[in-house]
């Protein structure tokens, strides 16, 4: 979650479609069916019979079940950290975007103007921004002053605190 206190370069609003947590592409489904496999895999190992029953080929199909169970856990919790989302606060442009990637490559997926909003709650050193039905946006932490203050003000100024 960022707050954004100077102009942004791009001005032009992005398009406006539902935004859905993760739009499902190829790679992810492949990367989520390769780890399941993997997984299975590793039963199977463990599980099927060995033509010999010595502590060698015990140790080897412990050691290569752990490795191929590890690495399909691995790829079946992968998330790309390219593709999360975040929560952009602009009280310049009194605005919230829904950000995704990092650095150059990041696109806006949405945004909402903070008049759109639903109201905001104050609790203790905590905000929390809810949209126009319901849905929460995001929890900010106010512990800085001055952003405190902005983020109030630019909230106080489109009616929702």
């Amino acid at each position: 979650m960022t707050a954004t206190f100077d102009m942004m370069t791009d001005t032009q609003p992005g398009p406006r479609r539902p935004l859905m947590a993760r739009d499902v592409d190829g790679v992810w489904v492949v990367r989520q069916v390769l780890g399941v496999v993997l997984v299975l895999f590793a039963l199977a190992v463990m599980m099927g019979p060995t033509t010999q029953s010595g502590s060698e080929a015990l140790v080897l199909k412990l050691g290569l079940s752990m490795f191929l169970s590890l690495a399909g856990l691995i790829l079946v919790r992968d998330r790309d950290p390219a593709r999360a989302l975040a929560i952009e606060i602009d009280t310049v442009r009194r605005e919230v975007r829904k950000v995704e990637g990092r650095g150059r490559r990041r696109t806006i997926k949405e945004r909402t103007p903070m008049r759109d909003l639903g109201q905001a709650e104050i609790a203790g050193e905590a905000l929390r921004l809810t949209d126009a039905r319901g849905e929460i946006l995001a929890d900010v932490s106010l512990s800085n002053p001055k952003v405190r203050s902005s983020l109030c003000g630019a909230l106080s100024d489109a009616g929702k605190l």
